[in-house]
């Protein structure tokens, strides 16, 4: 069930499969959580989807710039933890403002 069946295409699905399947690869992931990320690619899509506004940019447009950023703000929240747990067995001192605003966003 899609809450907003504007975005709910075969290209958002199959965006979101693909997109998640690159993240998974990337260091720091493995493959069990592919279908946790694919949630929140799919959510943040939802979540935007108001903001969509056909007189700027074609659906598709729109669907992959989404599910690009979405993609971005998982791979960067996941190295901030990687980060924050290094730097807690190292020195214990690190400041992470930058990734906590990551993680909250």
């Amino acid at each position: 069930m899609c809450p907003s069946s504007e975005v709910c295409t075969d290209y958002a699905r199959n965006l979101i499969r693909i997109k998640a399947k690159q993240v998974v690869r990337g260091r720091g992931f493995n493959r069990s959580e592919l279908p946790d990320i694919e949630q929140e690619l799919f959510f943040h899509l939802i979540k935007q989807a108001p903001n969509f506004d056909p007189k700027r940019s074609a659906l598709n447009t729109f669907i992959a710039k989404v599910v690009d950023s979405a993609a971005g703000m998982v791979v960067r929240a996941r190295r901030c933890d990687i980060g924050k747990a290094t730097a807690d067995i190292t020195s214990g001192s690190r400041d992470f403002e930058t990734c906590e605003i990551l993680v909250q966003n």
